[in-house]
């Protein structure tokens, strides 16, 4: 199942995970695995920002449905429903819950304890979360993917020196199409300001990832920021072949928004306004087409509060907000709260 263990995240990975095992569902009806894993591929897809209508997790429900008819005691079965109530819907009590029962079932326990692991972490219990990632960094020590995500855990927990370090292991077991770089990058960052951004240059220009890619392009428009070279990394923006957006898991932002609040930063007052306008009208269109996506709402708050339109900025950015709270999500609840203050 390399797709889920691959250290990256990218929409046309899980799209052609997805496709493979429609394919083998196709073949063979009655194969119950191929059913969990493509309800577990669909919902994973929610989860990160990829697609948030409710026919993908429709299709979630739907594969899970005829995993738990084929094979209800499967322990394939079990850490889906897990992850269909954890991805589809937040709901961590009922995961955990499934969870442990996969645990009881699957020949390697271990994959029921990775699901528990991310729950956890989304609760913000980190504490819990970092010992268990650490039991599983143990269980398969060449996992490129289990040290990335110790590192973005120690991330959150405002551990810099940590996610540097698992960063590095991470990059050493997988040096190719590694999103680590980005985590380390972003760690030097925090801990180091201004005087470390010679040390995130190096990083990201080391980093194994297709310049093309949407992270690569956000992070290093924000290193060109950071280093005062605004122009630069609006130029840099610009080069994106894929339209007027970034979308990355937990973001999505047009380009112009990103652009107004580097202009911001930087003192261009009136032509970060004319940038924050721009992207009004893109974010409007998106809600209108997903009002349940939380990140757009958010984002429509800031391109709001930027355009001058400050009531509006500040009653939208709340409103994302309430969709996705912190006690529901420690990790990106939190970015919201950030976002709707920053309104």
């Amino acid at each position: 199942n390399y797709l889920f263990d691959s250290p990256n995240w990218t929409r046309e990975s899980y799209l052609r995970s997805a496709e493979a095992y429609h394919r083998a569902v196709e073949m063979d009806p009655g194969f119950a695995t191929a059913w969990a894993r493509l309800s577990s591929t669909h919902a994973m897809l929610y989860h990160l920002g990829y697609d948030v209508s409710e026919k993908r997790r429709l299709l979630a429900r739907e594969a899970l449905e005829e995993a738990a008819r084929l094979a209800p005691e499967s322990g394939e079965t079990y850490l889906a429903r897990g992850y269909f109530h954890y991805w589809g819907y937040k709901e961590y009590d009922q995961a955990l819950e499934q969870f442990d029962l996969a645990g009881q079932r699957l020949a390697d326990p271990m994959k029921a304890l990775e699901g528990k692991a991310f729950v956890l972490r989304r609760m913000g219990r980190f504490a819990e979360v970092l010992d268990t990632l650490e039991q599983l960094a143990k269980h398969n020590p060449r996992d490129s993917s289990m040290a990335l995500n110790i590192g973005e855990t120690m991330m959150y927990a405002g551990r810099y020196k940590e996610t540097i370090r698992w960063a590095d292991i991470s990059i050493t077991l997988q040096p190719v199409e590694n999103w680590a770089s980005f985590h380390k990058a972003q760690a030097i960052w925090n801990l180091e300001g201004n005087a470390g951004l010679a040390e995130a240059r190096l990083v990201l220009e080391e980093a194994a990832v297709p310049k093309n890619d949407p992270f690569s392009r956000y992070y290093w428009f924000w290193q060109l920021v950071r280093e005062g070279n605004t122009d630069q990394a609006i130029a840099h923006l610009n080069k994106d072949p894929d339209g007027d957006w970034v979308r990355l898991t937990d973001l999505a932002y047009p380009r112009t928004l990103l652009a107004g609040l580097a202009l911001v930063g930087d003192g261009r007052t009136e032509e970060a306004r004319a940038a924050f306008v721009a992207a009004v009208p893109l974010l409007e269109a998106e809600v209108s087409r997903s009002p349940e996506d939380y990140r757009l709402v958010s984002a429509l708050g800031v391109a709001y509060a930027g355009a001058g339109r400050h009531q509006e900025g500040i009653a939208t950015a709340r409103k994302g907000v309430t969709m996705l709270p912190p006690e529901k999500d420690a990790l990106l609840g939190s970015c919201l709260l950030y976002t709707s203050d920053a309104a």
